[in-house]
């Protein structure tokens, strides 16, 4: 079109075929004078000459005419821009890595995370090139452009490099897979708690092997199950390259052979370090079940002397093995059992103890009964526990339960104490015992044999 130097339109016409057939022509007749011939732009084209000062139709030829004058080679050339999109994938999806990219155009460097995309709209014809910076621990497995596009994206290192013709719409997709390794093991029962898997100890499903990272945070945990071969207690885990630690959650009963457990059944772990494509095998976790139990000792707190002494003991199997032979034993009440108890269940002995030593025939014993100023009768108290006095005693003596299993002698012991009194009256007054009784007596008779006697004499035989 053709504006005067105000900017009112003049005249307009349609590029065509020139007389020669060659499109793209256009031509005006204009009186002499001053004019401003400029174009129209067509959506999604950009103006390459005369260079525009602001956008597309801007580019204009401020002319003036003059009588006869033909002013030729006032041309206007345009192009039509595409659109590279930058898009990012990873494998696992939704990792957090970021990743930083460069390239040729605006913006130059720019960054992208799984699912993430940077747009480069308007694009002019030429080459393009876009560049990953690949991070540790990443690999960059392919680059693929797709949509309307007119030459084929050559590869590059790290990235590729794309020529716009025009009017191309391109998705260019780096896809990313992060470095793995395995670890894998298996977890089996340690019969002998040597920390060895020797052969016919069994492997173990159903527990569960976890992964940590350096800091103790939890990354992910399987259960032991059948290998591929069909044999129990393997776990695997694919993990990205990087230091981690492997462990074990122990089952209620259970302790830990292998590894080595610092700090209880679960203590023993694995820090690794993996790298790319590494196979980290044969971290086996060994566990055995522990011989348990408890032995619960009762007895009399308080006895006058030579009263029996009653006591109760009580052995219980607190693991999940049968305990066998388990020697239960305490010398000073003559006890010596042995016997066998399946996970769970208890054995009770009660027995009795005299501390009395033997008594001379014919010793009795008798309750001490005092009266008072006013005559009742009060049955006279063992002295106070507190009581430093001669008059007591304290039996305390330990009753031992044993038995071996794979780690050795396991044993449990208990003891209790037993309070014995003399009575002691403290009671100035005067005392009345009072006690029925029955003997019974054997009396042996030495017969007086023969006898001198004079008259007058009077004679006793003794006897015993």
């Amino acid at each position: 079109e053709v504006t005067d130097p105000t900017g009112a339109p003049i005249t307009s016409t349609v590029t065509a075929d020139d007389p020669g057939g060659s499109p793209g022509y256009y031509t005006f007749t204009l009186p002499a004078g001053d004019y401003t011939v400029r174009e129209v732009c067509l959506p999604g084209w950009e103006q390459s000459w005369p260079t525009p000062t602001n956008g597309c139709g801007s580019g204009v030829y401020d002319i003036t005419l003059r009588p006869d004058q033909q002013d030729t080679d006032n041309n206007f050339g345009n192009f039509q821009t595409s659109t590279i999109t930058i898009v990012k994938e990873t494998d696992p999806l939704g990792a957090a890595q970021v990743f930083d990219f460069t390239s040729n155009t605006i913006p130059a460097s720019f960054s992208l995370s799984d699912g993430e995309s940077q747009p480069f709209p308007d694009l002019a014809p030429g080459f393009y090139t876009f560049t990953e910076t690949v991070p540790a621990g990443w690999d960059l497995d392919l680059v693929e452009c797709t949509g309307q596009q007119q030459s084929i994206p050559i590869p590059t290192a790290n990235g590729v490099t794309v020529e716009l013709v025009g009017a191309e719409d391109l998705v260019c997709t780096f896809y990313n897979s992060e470095q793995t390794a395995t670890k894998s093991g298996y977890k089996w029962n340690d019969l002998n708690a040597d920390g060895v898997w020797d052969p016919g100890e069994p492997g173990m499903n159903g527990w569960t092997i976890e992964v940590t990272d350096p800091t103790g945070a939890p990354i992910t945990s399987t259960v032991t199950a059948d290998d591929p071969s069909g044999s129990p207690g393997y776990y695997t885990f694919t993990l990205p390259v990087g230091d981690y630690t492997v462990s074990e959650v122990c089952l209620p009963d259970w302790a830990q052979s292998w590894p080595t457990p610092t700090n209880g059944c679960g203590s023993g772990v694995y820090d690794i370090t993996l790298q790319p494509d590494q196979q980290d095998t044969d971290n086996n976790f060994g566990n055995f079940q522990p011989a348990s139990m408890t032995i619960a000792k009762d007895c009399t707190e308080d006895v006058f002397w030579c009263d029996d002494i009653e006591y109760q003991v009580t052995v219980t199997n607190t693991g999940a093995v049968t305990l066998t032979d388990v020697l239960v034993e305490d010398p000073i009440i003559g006890l010596e059992e042995t016997i066998d108890l399946a996970p769970g269940e208890s054995r009770t002995f009660t027995t009795t103890y005299n501390p009395c030593p033997p008594v001379e025939p014919y010793m009795i014993y008798l309750p001490v009964v005092m009266r008072g100023a006013d005559f009742a009768p009060v049955l006279a108290q063992p002295s106070s526990r507190a009581s430093t006095s001669a008059d007591q005693e304290t039996i305390i003596n330990t009753v031992t339960a044993s038995t071996l299993d794979v780690t050795g002698v396991v044993t449990a012991t208990d003891s209790c104490s037993t309070y014995v009194y003399r009575p002691v009256v403290t009671k100035d007054a005067q005392t009345v015992f009072t006690r029925t009784y029955k003997w019974a007596i054997d009396k042996s008779v030495d017969e007086p044999g023969p006898t001198l006697m004079y008259v007058g004499d009077f004679v006793e035989p003794e006897y015993t």
